[in-house]
């Protein structure tokens, strides 16, 4: 009898995965789905920026703050040749590298615009420390390790960005690997940067030769990608990893995230880029995507022009979603909530026929809550863990679909 009730158990719990298991394989192909008529498309032709150009103004004393962060010098064996090839009068004298020394800023004297110009961005920001003391840390981890090509960004640095990075933004304006950019804050702060770049350099054979750019010490990054890129030290922790020419934008981007997020009665801040970085207060996770509809192949009116997409810290098994999509009228917003609210109804419907199937999720769809104001739509809900397993899942398989060269 016992061997009998053992086998029943055995065979239901081998049919409940099976059951789930082919569930999880419809969702993922979109077969179960129903069509909401919008097709994706990345441009190539898009620069990093937002739907409407904008100037910041850098203050000049942030040159003065920044100086301070230089990294200390360790000079190289290339260096070394290079001063002794100069100091005999030689033509081909290999470019000295002063890392100490204060190279002239774009910013002295004065205050300095800088422009954010118009284009698009997807950005996604990940509190990692966070992270990584929730039981969403392997899913996170997944879900960054499916976007295209990213990490070629960081290969022969040493830098590993679950246990390396307190902090991580991945931003691209069409997820091409050339346009893609990485800012972060580093757990073993500027010094574990230096290191990065130093241990990169060495690995591709090419000299390390630090400088400022905007006040703050750069110097090139040797990655394994055909792209030249720069690496920045803002301050203490805080670097980004980007094309020399989209460092006056990142820069731009920091100023108007901080002070976005500011307290009005105070003066933004200017010696870091920990606003470039920021989240909202208990949230681990987000999507934000500059100029939505230009990935929209139909340009699609139900679509937003701003989507703001987050996840906040699991509590009791529970996870808050939230997402905010803003559109460019009054009237396109009112007719895009009566679009989503009935693509809610058609997909917990759908999914709720499939029963086992649908894994559950059909609850927490018809569960959403619409608001709204001014220009925007608020869509929150909640899931249970193994249902935001799923959704990262399904955004996972979204991404290793999309490639770019």
């Amino acid at each position: 009898m016992q061997a009998a009730r053992t086998s029943r158990m055995t065979l239901a719990l081998i049919l409940s995965l099976g059951a789930h298991g082919l569930g999880a394989g419809l969702l993922f192909s979109g077969a179960l789905l129903p069509s909401i008529d919008i097709d994706l498309q990345f441009p190539s032709e898009v620069e990093f920026g937002l739907i409407e150009g904008s100037e910041v103004q850098i203050p000049a004393e942030q040159s003065e703050q920044a100086t301070d962060t230089k990294p200390a010098e360790a000079p190289t064996e290339a260096a070394e040749v290079g001063k002794a090839e100069a100091a005999e009068g030689k033509d081909n004298a290999a470019p000295e590298s002063h890392p100490e020394d204060k190279a002239k800023s774009a910013l002295d004297g004065d205050a300095q615009q800088l422009s954010m110009p118009s284009g698009a961005q997807i950005a996604l920001r990940v509190d990692m420390e966070t992270v990584s003391k929730t039981p969403l840390s392997e899913d996170v981890t997944l879900l960054l390790n499916a976007i295209p090509d990213w990490k070629a960004l960081l290969s022969g640095s040493g830098v590993h960005p679950v246990s390396d990075l307190k902090s991580l933004l991945i931003a691209s304006p069409n997820l091409q690997r050339e346009k893609l950019l990485i800012a972060g804050s580093h757990r073993g702060g500027k010094k574990a940067v230096e290191e990065a770049a130093t241990l990169l350099a060495e690995s591709q054979g090419a000299t390390l030769q630090w400088t400022e750019r905007f006040g703050f010490p750069s110097a090139n990054w040797a990655n394994i990608d055909k792209t030249q890129r720069i690496v920045t030290v803002f301050d203490e922790e805080h670097f980004a990893l980007c094309r020399e020419e989209d460092l006056a934008k990142l820069i731009a981007a920091a100023q108007l995230r901080d002070q976005e997020h500011s307290d009005p009665r105070k003066e933004p801040s200017t010696s870091s880029m920990e606003g470039l970085l920021s989240l909202d207060e208990g949230v681990i996770l987000s999507l934000e995507i500059e100029n939505a509809r230009l990935f929209v192949a139909n340009r699609y009116p139900q679509a937003p022009a701003r989507l703001h997409a987050l996840i906040k810290t699991p509590k009791d098994g529970i996870v808050s979603v939230r997402i905010r999509g803003q559109f460019p009228t009054v009237l396109e917003r009112q007719n895009a909530l009566v679009f989503w609210k009935q693509a809610r109804d058609n997909y917990a419907a759908r999914i709720d026929a499939l029963g086992v199937f649908g894994m559950g999720m059909a609850a927490p769809i018809r569960a959403l809550q619409f608001s709204e104001q001014g220009r925007w739509i608020d869509l929150t809900g909640s899931l249970t863990l193994d249902q935001c397993r799923l959704l990262l899942s399904l955004i996972q398989e979204r991404l290793r679909g999309t490639r770019h060269p």
